[in-house]
């Protein structure tokens, strides 16, 4: 998610750079990285002070590529050969990455929990019912001939409903956020059910608060 995000700035970098040939040919390559640097350092303060707290992050690490960028048209942009090849270079990590992304993409989804039976998972779920101290993850084959993954919050979280945020394999490991609301649910211990058509041999579960919820094992 970083990665890209620095890449969308890189892009941007690019892209503000090359929108000042339209304003004159003419104009200094100093002027040219220094309007860059001022998109990025905007950028940065507009998700620092506007946006503000973790829906300004994303803006933010995106600046952070805009700002390197500029840095780069600062060190090679009076050298017309190595502007390109760094441009070049940036816009064929971009479609490698790109590619990348899209044959490695993973599938995922909120399994219906009125299909939890249907899924094998039915004596889990009295599991957890008859005992709601039970708090982590548990990894299941499920029909489709995916995985599943049963993660319950704990007795502590009651009243608590869970939102699926996303789901990422990284370096041999399955990343999955969620994001918890409390709106007077009736679970006792509140459960998701996730269906991932990969999973890695490491998973980490996140919430966006930074609880981390570890494997069960029984």
């Amino acid at each position: 998610m970083v990665s890209t995000l620095v890449l969308i700035g890189l892009i941007i970098g690019i892209i503000i750079y090359s929108l000042t040939y339209v304003y004159g040919k003419s104009i200094a390559n100093f002027k040219r990285s220094m309007i860059v640097l001022g998109g990025g350092i905007l950028l940065l303060l507009t998700s620092v002070i506007i946006i503000g707290g973790f829906a300004g992050m994303p803006f933010g690490i995106i600046s952070i590529g805009v700002i390197f960028m500029a840095i780069i048209f600062f060190i090679v942009g009076k050298n017309t050969f190595w502007k390109k090849t760094a441009c070049f270079i940036v816009l064929l990590y971009t479609v490698v990455f790109s590619a990348y992304t899209y044959f490695n993409k993973i599938d995922y989804w909120v399994v219906d929990k009125a299909s939890v039976e249907d899924q094998g998972l039915l004596p889990y779920l009295h599991n957890i019912e008859g005992d709601t101290s039970i708090r982590g993850y548990k990894l299941f084959n499920i029909l489709e001939g995916s995985k599943g993954i049963f993660l319950t919050l704990g007795e502590d979280m009651s009243g608590n409903t869970i939102e699926l945020v996303n789901v990422e394999n990284n370096n041999g490991r399955t990343e999955i956020k969620i994001r918890t609301n409390y709106n007077n649910s009736p679970e006792k211990n509140p459960y998701i059910v996730i269906g991932v058509n990969k999973v890695e041999p490491e998973i980490l579960i996140t919430n966006t608060d930074g609880t981390v919820y570890n494997e069960i094992n029984e």
